[in-house]
This record gives structure tokens, sequence and C-alpha cells, in this order.
């Protein structure tokens, strides 16, 4: 069997996204008390964590928790999804639910870089080491290609 341990799996996985979660938002309200009313905070990374275009205003901080607790919250919603039907439908829908976590623990690291790395001491946000955005995606697609 491809999952013989799903729910232990499944656990450890949902266990880790919750504590990227707090993090990621315990750092949010860290860099938020640091920040200049006036900062430049990042909207989009290109793929070597270079920064497209930013918003002003310390606020704006508040959309990478924001986007954690989306992901996080829908990765629950998946997981609790009624397994009716026969052993297809039961294994495709434990695919589902692993890959769910897999992807919510990715945006959640990412979350949690973005935050942790690129502020500069309390005065604006610098770019993300080249390594961080191209080495999740590669972890994630590689992940979700074992079961393809």
């Amino acid at each position: 069997r491809i999952f013989a341990h799903t729910s232990m799996l499944l656990a450890l996985l949902n266990t880790l996204n919750l504590v990227l979660w707090a993090s990621v938002w315990y750092l949010g309200l860290k860099v938020y008390g640091d920040l200049p009313d006036d900062a430049n905070v990042p909207m989009q990374f290109g793929i070597y964590g270079q920064i497209n275009w930013t918003m002003k205003g310390r606020a704006w901080v508040f959309l990478y928790p924001g986007i954690s607790t989306s992901i996080f919250l829908s990765s629950f919603v998946v997981l609790y999804l009624p397994k009716n039907g026969d052993n297809v439908k039961k294994t495709t829908l434990d695919i589902t639910k692993f890959l769910m976590a897999k992807v919510s623990l990715v945006v959640q690291a990412m979350m949690l870089l973005i935050l942790f790395l690129t502020p500069t001491m309390g005065k604006e946000f610098k770019e993300l080491p080249a390594w961080a955005p191209s080495g999740l995606v590669a972890f994630l697609a590689g992940s979700m290609s074992m079961y393809m």
C-alpha cells in the first residue's frame, strides 16, 4: 500500500502546519510592530527572490498571515471530508489530503521565510535569498510527483 501509515503521517504534517501557522502570526505581529508606518511591504517576489512590487503601509504585512490562515484552514476542510464509497475513492481522498497538507506546509514555510528573512532591522524589506522560492517550489513539485 502507498499509504500504510496515512493517519500518522497526516497527523505529523498537520501538527507541523499548526506550529508554522502560529509562528507566521507571531512573526507577523512582531514585524508589524517593528516597521515604520510608511514601510513598503513586498507583494510579489520573483523566482529568484527579487521584489517585483510593494504596497506602502505596514498593515500590509498582515497579508502573509492572512494567506497562511486561508491555506491552513483549507487543508483542514479537506482533512475532514467524509470517506464514502469504494476503496479507489478512499485512496484518492487520502492522496488529496496528503497533498493538501504538503501544499499547506510549503505555503506556511514560505510565509515564515518572508517574514523572517526579509525585514531589515525594522526599516524595510529586502530580497529573499535565491534558494528560498525555487527551493520550496522544487520540494513541493518533487513530493507531489511521487504520487502521480
